[in-house]
């Protein structure tokens, strides 16, 4: 899959987590797509009302939209800069594996994988369906 589609894949997934969830303040996150394939063991994050995901390692559609989705939940649980002392002090407590906030994240990526890529194949032109 070219760079330029995964690109659109991610806007696509990334509208549509706003449009599904909503925001808990005024404004979204930013999305940053970087392509530095230096990465490699890292899908995404999100800090400080952006989400970044890294194309190097999220190289497929699945793995596009589940981390979009992922990144966006915690942009739900940490809308505000102050909130993410919240996800460290949890941390000291938790494995990164069993933190309550990562926990969450994945199960949004469970419940809503389907939803938008039924939803995203309604609006993509029918030689970039997602399935």
């Amino acid at each position: 899959m070219d760079i330029k589609t995964q690109v659109e894949i991610a806007e696509n997934a990334f509208i549509w987590c706003i449009n599904e969830f909503g925001s808990p303040i005024k404004s979204v996150p930013k999305l940053i797509v970087k392509t530095d394939k230096r990465v490699r063991k890292k899908y995404g994050h999100y800090i400080n009302k952006e989400i970044t995901i890294y194309l190097s390692t999220c190289n497929t559609k699945t793995k596009i939209v589940k981390t979009i989705i992922h990144e966006y939940a915690h942009f739900l649980q940490m809308p505000k800069a102050k909130d993410i002392k919240v996800y460290y002090k949890l941390l000291d407590t938790f494995e990164y594996d069993k933190h309550p906030f990562e926990l969450q994240a994945q199960m949004y990526e469970r419940m809503y994988y389907r939803k938008c890529i039924t939803d995203l194949n309604l609006v993509l032109p029918l030689n970039r369906r997602l399935n």
